[in-house]
């Protein structure tokens, strides 16, 4: 089996290979116009998402998230989490796309009537409310990308001490060949193991050059993970309440109020203006508009009071419908994420059985009473174990992520420089 990263909806995916002495390292991730102010409804944030940086204890950095950089007195960057995502949604390109439809449409009806233009600005408004939704989505896959980078370097750790254990139990069984003893193993067998993980580790760092080159496309930050500090891939269990998320996430995203702030504006002069646009602009959505000559206009106005109607009607659905996947989505992300918070907890238990297990050995060890079979054996279960935490660890970092795009203003909390995680609690 190979590790492989493959990018598909800006996602990334990592599949599991365990090598032999137990250090194959396993994570997979699933794979602005003015806008009305949203409902206000208290939120409680995740201090999870802090800035914690690999550095020595007494290390003070601060980001500037505008800037994007941090220059430390050592010429160190710090980059966390919150500035790649902020960057990324600074230059993700749909929402860009509808932001300058909205300011075309703007300028495209800026001879008309009154009532037209008036139209033409409440689309420009609901464009921009679907950038800025947009623009959360490129924040979450920023997000996704950097944890695994971290994850990566972690791996990349589990395999350098897998390769010194092999160095280990290479040179013991070498000693006691010398000493006129028949090995217990095959010595050939190391250069395989040792084969085998280097593999791995090409394939790692390959990863990690496919997750850089992509964060550079993203957030327009090309770093290596030696010239930059992060931060580290710590993962609290926050405490969750899924139904005040999923009020939170009604009330607060902004692909949702734009369709309800488009459904506000319908009327008899609007309709015919938000019908002919909005099929070229998202969705398919749009009603057919008969052609009305400039003097059967002039003599006999149009009535448009049914088209109005009939559109409400139609956004009503379309609101009801997006209501409902949110709800569902938000439901969905979150309890998964509980159920990877609970994996997280089961894989450092196995950790700490395996450290008991070696403490023990240590102490016969130290009594004369040890076997260094067992005593090997052991530490190959330990490096399964943190390899296999690590995994677990990027599992719950990638659903924390999951849940904050699915609530909403994920990029928002990133560029404001605010823990980006809503527990609801």
């Amino acid at each position: 089996m190979l590790a492989q990263v493959g990018f598909g909806d800006s996602s990334v995916r990592l599949a599991r290979r365990w090598a032999l002495a137990g250090a194959l390292c396993s994570s997979a991730l699933l794979p602005a116009a003015e806008i009305p102010a949203a409902e206000i409804i208290e939120v409680s944030t995740s201090s999870s998402h802090r800035v914690k940086v690999a550095a020595e204890p007494n290390f003070a950095g601060t980001i500037e998230l505008q800037v994007g950089v941090v220059v430390l007195a050592d010429q160190l960057q710090v980059i966390d989490g919150r500035m790649i995502a902020c960057r990324t949604a600074n230059h993700w390109t749909p929402a860009e796309v509808l932001r300058a439809r909205g300011r075309t449409l703007v300028q495209a009806y800026s001879e008309e009537d009154e009532c037209s233009r008036q139209a033409a600005c409440a689309l420009a408004v609901f464009l921009n409310m679907q950038a800025k939704h947009q623009e959360d989505i490129g924040a979450a896959s920023a997000l996704r990308a950097y944890y695994m980078r971290i994850a990566i370097q972690e791996q990349l750790q589990v395999t350098d001490e897998s390769l010194a254990l092999i160095e280990r139990e290479e040179s013991r069984q070498q000693a006691i060949q010398k000493g006129g003893m028949a090995a217990g193993t095959d010595l050939s067998d190391f250069d395989r193991r040792r084969l085998e993980i280097q593999d791995l580790r090409v394939q790692l760092f390959n990863q990690d050059r496919q997750l850089q080159s992509l964060l550079a496309q993203l957030a327009k930050t090309d770093y290596s993970m030696a010239s930059a500090r992060q931060e580290q891939l710590d993962v609290f269990q926050n405490s969750l309440d899924c139904e005040h998320l999923k009020q939170i996430a009604l009330a607060t995203r902004c692909d949702i109020r734009g369709w309800k702030y488009l459904r506000q504006n319908v009327n008899e002069t609007s309709a015919p203006v938000f019908a002919k646009m909005l099929s070229t602009m998202v969705g398919g959505f749009g009603l057919p508009i008969p052609t009305i000559s400039k003097l059967k206009s002039l003599l006999c106005p149009p009535d448009y009071s049914d088209l109005a109607n009939n559109m409400r009607r139609e956004l009503d659905l379309t609101i009801e419908t997006h209501r409902r996947w949110i709800v569902q989505a938000v439901e969905e992300k979150c309890h998964k994420l509980r159920a990877a918070y609970e994996r997280i907890t089961l894989a450092q238990q196995m950790i700490a059985s395996w450290q008991a297990r070696i403490e023990k050995l240590d102490q016969l060890d130290s009594m004369g009473k040890s076997e260094a079979e067992q005593s090997a054996a052991a530490r190959v279960g330990l490096l399964k174990a943190r390899a296999e935490e690590i995994s677990r660890r990027i599992e719950a970092r990638t659903a924390e992520v999951d849940l904050a795009e699915a609530v909403g203003g994920l990029s928002g909390r990133c560029c404001d420089g605010q823990p980006w995680l809503l527990t609801g609690s």
